[in-house]
């Protein structure tokens, strides 16, 4: 027997198979080199970072900086320590908060009067309708 001639369809199927997966490797091998790009810049970052940390001056300049952080948060917790054992520090700390407020801020005796606002409201601002039927509950 001879064998069946090939259909004019199956060649054009493989060559277009063909030119799509050598269009899937090529658009990978770009991705591939971006990556590498990528790796290549993060490395030299990191080689920076490395050679910047390793720099005596850079270390001492960190602890300094760790240093002053700490003696921060030593005079804050001192601040709210005495805060709770001393009163009289508010006072203080409240009068230096109004020699820095701006003059042009609202005061108190500014604001308009509450009670008509209070007058306005509903007496139960939340309206119970009563239970809803369920649509399954309702005669169609």
């Amino acid at each position: 027997m001879a064998p069946a001639p090939a259909s004019p369809a199956g060649p054009t199927r493989l060559a277009d198979q063909i030119e799509r997966l050598s269009e899937l490797m090529e658009t990978l091998t770009y991705r591939m080199l971006e990556l590498e790009e990528r790796l290549v810049v993060q490395e030299e970052r990191q080689a920076t970072r490395e050679a910047a940390e390793s720099n005596p001056e850079t270390v001492a300049a960190l602890e300094r900086g760790l240093e002053e952080t700490a003696e921060r948060l030593a005079r804050i917790e001192a601040a709210l320590a005495g805060a709770d054992r001393d009163r009289s520090g508010v006072g203080r700390r409240a009068s230096r908060l109004q020699v820095l407020e701006p003059a042009a801020a609202a005061r108190p005796q500014d604001w308009p009067d509450p009670a008509p606002l209070e007058e306005a409201q509903d007496p139960d601002p939340f309206y119970d309708e009563g239970e809803q039927p369920f649509m399954d509950e309702r005669i169609a």
